[in-house]
């Protein structure tokens, strides 16, 4: 049987979790036999971390859960001259092997080389894609989002929506070797980070500055990653380094410096308002330099903050259509259609069947509805509307008529994180990540300004915290432990219609108490004519996660075990319409069963006008709450059959 077929990956289930790098060390002597018990040194070139190792019997030792980065390497064993390597480059996911082979010579006699070839990933058969730091330095990040990087790598195709492009936009149109989209495990630092229950998509979105490394596992025959019909996608944040940084960074748009558009300038018309402004910093360093902490060498401690804060007005220019004032008191006198022919309005309350079946009804005098006709209710709510101040020609009567060319939408968007690293002498690796993410897009539809607006703010708020310990218990086992907890809700606020007493629109206090949110301004529509209120509604998603790993390496075996539980809670609530009304034509037309045809008679808004409108509606949602326990554990033995294999 083939060397091959001696490969052993036990799998029970699947799911990602080990974000960081492995590198196992092989030396040998001249002849090619193993060198037991020579002692290694692994150095982080940024932070100056130390991770000391030994080989075992097979002259082989492996590293687990190192941080991606630049190391160096030394070699010494008795007999032996010193081997150093420099510059060994590791990336998220990477699984690689380095093999050395020591000279004969003195321990005071060092070997060093200088420039280390890319490393081979001989030690997985798992493949993926890194987007490395200097690329996430480089390259020009769309919006300032670091997932956007991730599709510019093989096997990775991004459906081109361009709402979809900004931070806070859960970005996750992502197919990977042809998996679904919303079918992708994200992942930041290795932690869950899908936002909504039932669906993966983005959750947490880092500041572009600090991202490491945005690396995609197209597929993977490892046991510990899965959880996906695609691929897994996966973040890893900067930490800090010894030495102290400080950033700052400001985008700018003003209105004088845009250009104007194409129709814009076809018209006429002059430039829309558009204004930006994005700022952050970042700083990182070593605690030792702000003299929190002693300066010792077996105890070190690393800090970043990162904020960043973005503020953008955008034109959201509106033509609405409102009855116009006299209207409003029952005169429809000067309504005419898009030909200028009368649009007449017929009284319900005549209706009849005529001597060809149809049901037919009486106009009402001078096209005007008496006052006593008049719904005070329905007149109580038209109060709302705002006054039309425009006339628009070859349209219909009240079309077109109020023009607000300088509405504005704002998007207001911060963004913060804190990453704490620690190192408790040789043995012990901490670190902490609490971020916050919040995006709010405030917005006006139907030009009101308090009670009956068509808006409000629609909100995405992201809460993330990470703990995560990686343990050396002993020459051959090493333990990683990492709980997560994050949050995610979003949902449209509309304050100008709270705190709404509907007595003063004439409802009767046995009828508020039955309605499910007695205090909303609820939502009234007219066929033709701009519609007034909103309804509310959020979801929350919580998901708890806790995830370990025990490592057993003996002799050319690496054994590896680990689990993956994760507790989702899902809030789903929408106040749906407390009290809604919708008027339309067919009321006040002549027959009633021709409406198609009646295009110079009836009205949606007399209709409303009167009290009788064609739907309404009161709604009473529950508050569905939903609970998801996902319990993964896993095995794999990875066979070393060769040094080679």
């Amino acid at each position: 049987m083939k060397p091959l077929l001696a490969i052993l990956a036990l799998a029970f289930t699947v799911n990602a979790q080990d974000f960081r790098a492995r590198l196992t060390v092989t030396v040998a002597d001249p002849s090619g036999k193993s060198v037991p018990a020579a002692k290694l040194e692994l150095r982080n070139t940024s932070t100056l971390e130390v991770f000391p190792g030994q080989t075992n019997e097979a002259g082989v030792y492996t590293y687990l859960f190192l941080p991606p980065g630049a190391y160096s390497l030394e070699i010494s064993a008795p007999g032996f001259r010193v081997a150093k390597r420099e510059n060994i480059v590791l990336q998220t996911y990477q699984a690689s092997g380095i093999s050395v082979t020591l000279e004969v010579g003195g321990v005071t006699e060092t070997v060093t080389v200088t420039a280390e070839g890319a490393l081979l990933e001989t030690e997985s058969a798992s493949r993926g894609v890194v987007v490395n730091a200097k690329l996430v330095e480089d390259l020009p990040v769309v919006n300032k989002n670091p997932l956007m990087l991730g599709q510019f790598l093989p096997g990775v195709f991004m459906r081109p929506l361009g709402v979809y492009t900004h931070p806070w936009t859960l970005t996750s149109q992502f197919m990977i070797n042809g998996g679904l989209i919303g079918l992708n495990e994200f992942q930041v630092d290795g932690a869950p980070n899908n936002a909504r229950f039932g669906v993966n998509v983005y959750g947490y979105t880092p500041p572009n500055e600090t991202v490491r490394e945005v690396s995609v596992q197209a597929n993977s025959y490892d046991a510990q990653y899965g959880r996906t019909s695609g691929g897994v996608v996966n973040v890893t944040t900067k930490s800090g380094t010894n030495n102290f940084h400080a950033d700052f960074w400001t985008y700018l748009q003003r209105p004088g410096w845009n250009a104007n558009s194409f129709q814009n300038n076809a018209i006429g018309a002059p430039r829309t308002r558009q204004r930006q402004n994005q700022w952050g910093l970042q700083v990182s360093g070593p605690l030792t330099q702000l003299k929190l902490l002693p300066k010792k060498d077996r105890f070190q401690m690393f800090y970043l903050f990162s904020w960043d804060k973005y503020h953008t007005e955008l034109p959201n220019p509106l033509i609405l259509s409102y009855p116009e004032p006299e209207m409003r008191n029952g005169d429809f006198s000067r309504l005419t259609n898009a030909a200028n022919q009368r649009v007449t309005i017929y009284d319900p309350a005549t209706g009849r069947v005529d001597a060809t079946g149809n049901f037919v009804r009486d106009p009402f005098a001078g096209n005007v509805i008496p006052s006593t006709r008049i719904h005070p209710i329905a007149k109580a709510v038209a109060g709302y509307m705002p006054r039309p101040n425009t006339q628009t020609a070859g349209v219909r009567y009240a079309t077109s008529n109020l023009r607000l060319p300088g509405n504005l939408h704002y998007w207001d968007f911060y963004n913060w994180m804190v990453r704490l690293d620690m190192n408790l002498g040789s043995k012990h690796r901490l670190f902490f990540r609490p971020a916050r993410m919040l995006f709010d897009e405030t917005s006006n539809y139907n030009g009101v300004q308090g009670p009956g607006i068509e808006g409000g703010t629609f909100s995405r708020s992201n809460h993330a915290l990470l703990a995560d310990w990686v343990g050396t218990l002993g020459p051959s086992i090493v333990v990683n432990l990492r709980a997560n907890v994050s949050r995610y809700g979003e949902g449209w606020n509309s304050p100008p219609n709270r705190a709404f007493d509907l007595a003063t629109l004439g409802f009767s206090p046995s009828l508020i108490r039955q309605i499910s949110h007695p205090t909303l301004f609820g939502r009234w529509e007219w066929a033709g004519y701009t519609a007034l209120g909103r309804a509310e509604n959020w979801n929350n998603t919580n998901t708890y996660s806790l995830q370990g790993s025990v490592s057993k390496f003996a002799g050319a075996h690496g054994i590896r075990m680990g689990f993956d539980i994760r507790l989702t809670h899902y809030l789903d609530y929408s106040t749906g319409n407390p009290i809604f009304f919708r008027g339309n034509a067919d009321y006040t037309r002549r027959v009633w069963n021709l409406a198609a045809s009646e295009t110079d008679s009836g009205d949606g808004f007399a209709t409303f006008l009167l009290g009788t409108p064609s739907t309404g509606s009161a709604t009473h949602n529950v508050r569905p709450w939903f609970r998801s326990w996902y319990l993964a554990p896993w095995v794999q033995d990875d066979w070393k059959v060769t040094r080679k294999l």
